[in-house]
Formats: C-alpha cells, sequence, structure tokens
C-alpha cells in the first residue's frame, strides 16, 4: 500500500516465523536516501542511491513475526492507559459492554480523515449500542484536534513511555490500521484492518451483547 509517499509492504496475520524480502525501490522525489524497518521497527538501514539512478535492489529484508497478533476468540490482556484528556482507562473499567480497540499510525491530515469517519460510524449508533473505543495512535506528532476532542465518542492516546509504552506488545500489532472488536467478558469476538470492514466487525459484538 502507499502512504504519505512511503511504498508500505504489509503482511497481515501470518504463521510465527522469519521472512524475507526482496525489495527493489524506485526514485520518486529528489532525496536519495532510502530506509527500510523490519516489522516491529527495531531495526534501520539507510541506502543511498546512486547519483542518476532510478532503482535499486535492496539486500533481503528480515520480516519476523514471532508473535503472532492476538486473535478472535482470545480474552484481552488487562491494561492500564494515560488518555490525552488526562485520564486513565483500564481493560477491567470497559467490561460489561463492547468495547472497540482501533490502533492507527496515520497522523495529521490523513488521521483527521480517518478519526471523522469512525466518529460518524460510531455516532450513527443509538448510544445504548455504542461501544467503549479506545484510539491508540502510534506517532506522538501531528495529532488533530478532533483526537483530542473532549466530546469525541471515544478515548485517545498515544505511544508514549509510562502505561502506554507496551499497549502495541500486549497485542502484538504488527500492521495499521487494526482494530478489534470485543465482547463485554472481554473476549476478542472480531479483527480487521480496513475501516469498510469494521461496520461488521462491531456488528458481530453488538448483536451477542443484545
Amino acid at each position: 500500500s502507499r502512504s504519505a509517499g512511503w511504498n508500505t509492504f504489509v503482511l497481515h496475520d501470518v504463521p510465527p516465523g522469519i521472512y524475507n524480502l526482496s525489495v527493489t525501490l524506485r526514485r520518486k522525489s529528489a532525496d536519495p536516501r532510502l530506509t527500510t524497518y523490519d516489522n516491529a521497527g527495531n531495526g534501520a538501514a539507510e541506502f543511498t542511491v546512486e547519483e542518476g539512478a532510478t532503482e535499486m535492489e535492496l539486500p533481503p529484508v528480515a520480516i519476523r513475526t514471532e508473535k503472532p497478533p492476538l486473535q478472535p476468540g482470545q480474552i484481552v490482556p488487562e491494561f492500564t492507559l494515560d488518555t490525552l484528556a488526562g485520564g486513565q482507562v483500564t481493560g477491567q473499567s470497559l467490561r460489561g459492554r463492547p468495547t472497540l480497540l482501533y490502533f492507527t499510525c496515520e497522523r495529521g491530515a490523513r488521521l483527521e480523515r480517518e478519526l471523522k469517519d469512525l466518529r460518524g460510524l460510531l455516532e450513527s449508533l443509538p448510544e445504548p449500542q455504542r461501544p467503549n473505543t479506545i484510539v491508540y495512535m502510534v506517532f506522538n506528532n501531528e495529532i488533530p484536534a478532533l483526537a483530542k476532542d473532549p466530546q469525541a465518542p471515544w478515548h485517545a492516546a498515544q505511544h508514549t513511555g509510562g502505561n502506554n509504552a507496551s499497549f502495541v506488545e500486549l497485542f502484538h500489532v504488527r500492521s495499521y490500521p487494526t482494530m478489534y472488536a470485543v465482547d463485554p467478558t472481554g473476549r476478542i469476538g472480531a479483527k480487521c484492518h480496513q475501516t469498510s470492514q469494521l461496520a461488521t466487525a462491531l456488528a458481530s459484538v453488538l448483536t451477542a451483547a443484545k
């Protein structure tokens, strides 16, 4: 997929193991630097395209998937998050009502569009059926005002230190967006990676809650 000028390769829910990707990068801008990351962002290598070249082949990139993401049927692990509003939300406090966990790596105008779509979907539901929602942003800059709106139907949190540092690892999230629809008992009812699938994912836990 393509995002903000980056060519991004996404592996969804593949079995544990190590996968080697061979990549050819083609120059899209005047910046000669190209950077590749492993899927956890733990390592990076920078390459420079020779002047005048239009493409280059990178050495194989190792993609590690030792810890598969949580899947439907599993129980959400207990957590404590510090929110942008200055409060805290815990997994236990969300029990008794369906919950949506929304992980995103977008920022700026793209994040704002994403949040507008999410807000429209949530506010289209009758208030008694509206799930508790956590929007978790893995980038800490270019956060639109909408994310912090106290009237928005979600708890917003960023990938910072303290309680929030290990939230992504609790779920082993490796691609974005990732959305978990959780039933009132804390069990994952559905998971998806596209906002077009979100209404269907939520329906599975909203129906079970009736």
